[in-house]
């Protein structure tokens, strides 16, 4: 409050007042860039940039990721029942809850905590890597492409495991909702979470990450669209929302756009 500015010094005071805004500005900007420098060359190193996940913990020296013994057990678990094929991301979250299994933060798995650690491929002793970027309206942009280098960890599942996993990941992602029960959702796979989305974790995997997904209640019907991260540790407190307000509110939107005559 006490430094020169336009209201009490005039002229002078707002050119000091501006040339103080810019080398603030300057510091910031230089700051961010250099702690981006070092996110990458931890990268580079094979460090581990985020919370250790599931199955591992920080060293003593506070960079190197070290295996959880008994939290690797878990993760063996999940791995070897999903390549099997009898079991889903919802029956091995069951599995590991019957083995007295919790999350990181100490909570139930479900099979949203599940999918995520089949997809992470830092139990195949790599590290993951994406560079920040913002949008024009101060958001995190997250289209950077991921980039997986060689750790300075330990693995917990060998190469053919990860390939089995891949290999009944990809039999998997065929629709196989049956015609009759067939629900053609409007906005299938378009509905986001405000809430998740402008507040990322750091284990956020976008595009996945704050998608609504689709349901139909078998008793009385209704369809609405649920955020993952409801059922996935309680992390938001965004409730369930009938297709029909999302739906209407949309098109709605798309009748009010007026293209021009030769659009067609």
């Amino acid at each position: 409050v006490t430094e020169p500015s336009e209201d009490s010094d005039g002229p002078i005071g707002a050119l000091i007042e501006g040339i103080m805004e810019s080398v603030a500005e300057w510091y910031s900007r230089n700051l961010g860039a250099e702690v981006r420098k070092g996110v990458k060359e931890r990268h580079n190193q094979g460090i581990h940039n985020r919370q250790p996940p599931f199955g591992y913990h920080r060293g003593e020296d506070k960079k190197a990721l070290v295996v959880n013994a008994e939290e690797a057990e878990g993760v063996r678990l999940a791995f070897n029942a999903y390549a099997t094929g009898e079991y889903s991301y919802t029956t091995v979250a069951d599995l590991l809850n019957e083995h007295g299994y919790r999350s990181t933060s100490g909570c139930l798995f479900s099979r949203y905590t599940v999918r995520e650690i089949l997809r992470n491929r830092i139990y195949l002793g790599e590290v993951r890597y994406q560079e920040t970027r913002w949008n024009t309206d101060g958001t995190r942009s997250f289209d950077a492409p991921v980039e997986w280098n060689d750790g300075n960890h330990n693995a917990i599942i060998e190469q053919d495991l990860w390939d089995k996993i891949e290999a009944m990941r990809g039999k998997r992602r065929s629709h196989r909702q049956d015609t009759k029960s067939y629900n053609s959702y409007l906005l299938r796979g378009l509905v986001y979470c405000y809430s998740c989305c402008s507040h990322p974790l750091d284990e956020a995997d976008f595009p996945s990450w704050g998608k609504m997904y689709c349901r139909t209640h078998s008793g009385h019907g209704v369809s609405y669209y649920y955020c993952s991260a409801s059922q996935r540790a309680g992390t938001c407190g965004q409730k369930s929302v009938p297709v029909d307000i999302i739906d209407k509110q949309v098109v709605s939107a798309l009748m009010s756009l007026k293209p021009p005559k030769n659009y067609l």
